[in-house]
């Protein structure tokens, strides 16, 4: 069989070679559109072409502005808030950092940096974000209920809900099992309906904090533990700030 391949008209040139220099003056042209107008190759174009049009895009950002950090990704944090149960900012620094697994790691399962911070802040100030966490109070409730798990659950609707869909006592299920049904009851579970939609609805991570406090998790003196869940996903923010610009994950 012969090295090239021409085409069936009979014309010297390969057609191999004649496909191969069409794609490269597209890909050629394509990015030169990118460079005026960067919403064309996401909008216009498919996957074969979105490769070069994405290099070119990051490239005419970096000539653009040689002298400047790339711009950043991921939301700026908002200002303190007082009012809480943690009135030291030493403290809510090291929740947040104890925190920022948690943040990274529901940035990993597709979560706006936001989201992630608002959901990262809450499981810390519950839990210390620590999926075997059993509640300790100084003074028992009258039926022995206590909380257990990242988000201490303790209704017993609740637990028998868990147990139903995950099919494990909450008391032996790991932190994929348990994120798993907080997933669910968010998704699937129509009394969390409203909860749903005010987390949507919600535009910082600090509201978004504040919502799962007041509206899911509910735990004693709610409004206070709201403000200190606001203030560490804030400082999550910070020191995701510090840590270097956010990617989205690609979904697998």
């Amino acid at each position: 069989m012969p090295d090239n391949i021409s085409d069936r008209a009979g014309r010297g040139r390969p057609l191999l070679h004649e496909m191969v220099d069409q794609y490269l003056r597209t890909s050629e042209q394509l990015t030169r559109r990118a460079a005026r107008r960067r919403s064309y190759g996401r909008q216009q174009v498919g996957p074969l072409m979105r490769a070069p049009l994405e290099a070119a895009d990051g490239l005419m950002e970096k000539i653009s502005r040689p002298d400047r950090r790339m711009p950043s990704r991921f939301p700026a944090p908002e200002p303190w808030v007082d009012g809480g149960l943690r009135p030291n900012r030493d403290d809510i620094r090291a929740a947040a950092r104890n925190a920022f697994r948690m943040y990274k790691m529901h940035l990993d399962r597709g979560h706006s940096p936001a989201d992630a911070a608002g959901w990262a802040a809450n499981g810390e100030d519950e839990s210390g974000n620590n999926f075997k966490a059993v509640e300790v109070l100084d003074t028992p409730r009258p039926d022995g209920r206590v909380g257990q798990g990242l988000y201490q659950l303790t209704e017993p609707s609740r637990v028998a809900a868990f147990e139903r869909e995950i099919r494990v006592p909450v008391q032996n299920s790991s932190e994929e099992q348990q994120l798993r049904f907080r997933d669910w009851e968010m998704t699937e579970n129509p009394a969390f309906a409203n909860v749903r939609r005010h987390v949507a609805e919600a535009q910082t991570a600090g509201d978004i904090a504040d919502v799962i406090a007041r509206e899911y998790l509910i735990p004693d003196r709610a409004s206070r533990r709201a403000v200190d869940r606001r203030n560490i996903a804030n400082e999550i923010l910070a020191l995701q700030r510090q840590s270097g610009p956010w990617r989205q994950p690609r979904r697998r």
